[in-house]
């Protein structure tokens, strides 16, 4: 089965995700023309990967962006879990100044400017969930896995 996606959603995240979960061609609405649909469709029937070029571009951005390190994976999830950031020291052994450095990298990582919107990028991402069960998995400064209360 070959999947076209025709939207109007055409942000970074949302085109990776539709290309990530199977599609094989990505047609934004409002921004194609007949012809773009058209050729989209052959193309895919024809067996390859078809996006509008506008998307791309987007997909490219999001592809280039750089990957969190296990480290800021662990300060992301103490802050989707409500933590402050004297919390987050606490449960690495770091210092609050050592935790502000790891939020500002994953800020910029992520393209976001604070807290509020790292929990919505890294819920969009799959970097993290509000699920809440479980004790969180954190990464000491070797790389071993600890746990710590969520």
């Amino acid at each position: 089965m070959k999947i076209i996606t025709f939207t109007a959603a055409d942000t970074q995240e949302e085109v990776y995700q539709a290309l990530r979960a199977g599609a094989h061609g990505y047609v934004v609405n409002g921004e194609s023309t007949r012809d773009d649909f058209l050729r989209c469709i052959r193309v895919v029937f024809g067996g390859e990967l078809w996006i509008h070029p506008l998307a791309a571009v987007k997909l490219a951005q999001r592809m280039k962006s750089e990957p969190l390190t296990a480290r800021e994976k662990d300060v992301l999830q103490l802050v989707v879990a409500g933590k402050s950031n004297k919390e987050i020291g606490s449960a690495l052994n770091v210092t609050e100044g050592t935790v502000k450095v790891h939020l500002s990298h994953i800020f910029a990582k992520l393209g976001v400017s604070g807290r509020l919107a790292s929990v919505g990028m890294a819920i969009q991402r799959g970097l993290a969930n509000l699920s809440g069960s479980g004790p969180l998995t954190v990464h000491d400064s070797k790389g071993k896995s600890k746990h710590t209360a969520a």
